[in-house]
Parts: structure tokens; sequence; C-alpha cells
């Protein structure tokens, strides 16, 4: 039995869909796969700059203590030239 031109015709349109539908597969394949890539480069680079942001924040306390503890000394500092200079105006 021989194929009419209608089936030739139906033949040749599911083999093209049949292709189209493995190419569009593929690249829903390929686009999932590289979404998911750059999910986690996204995510890397969270917690990247999480880390920095944390260290940022020690040092920046660690600083913060240490102009503390300078500026109570500077004040300690001060009181002490006061008192100094207080002492020679009254010995004046």
């Amino acid at each position: 039995m021989s194929k009419t031109k209608g089936d030739i015709v139906k033949e040749s349109i599911t083999k093209a869909a049949e292709k189209l539908g493995n190419v569009a597969a593929k690249l829903t394949d390929e686009t999932v796969v590289k979404t998911h890539e750059a999910k986690r480069a996204i995510d890397d680079q969270i917690v990247a700059l999480k880390a920095k942001r944390d260290s940022l924040s020690d040092n920046a306390d660690d600083a913060k203590k240490t102009l503390d503890e300078k500026i109570e000394a500077l004040k300690e500092k001060a009181k002490e030239l006061s008192k100094v200079a207080n002492d020679k105006i009254q010995k004046m």
C-alpha cells in the first residue's frame, strides 16, 4: 500500500513537530541549568558580601572601642593638664 500525499505531509509535520519539541526541551533544560548556575553564583556573592559586612562590622566595633579608649585617655590627660595649670595659677 502506497502512502498518499496526505500521509506523507502528516509524517513530515509529525517529524518536524517532534524535532521542534526536542529543540524546545533542550533549550528549556539549558535555560533551567543556566538559571540555577546564575542563582548559585548570586547566592555565593550574597554569602561573600555578608561575610565582608560582618568583617567590616567587627572592624568598626574594634575601631570604635580603640577610639573610645583613646578619647578617655585624652580626657584624663586634659584633666591632669588643667589641674597642673590651676595649681600654677594658684601658686602665683
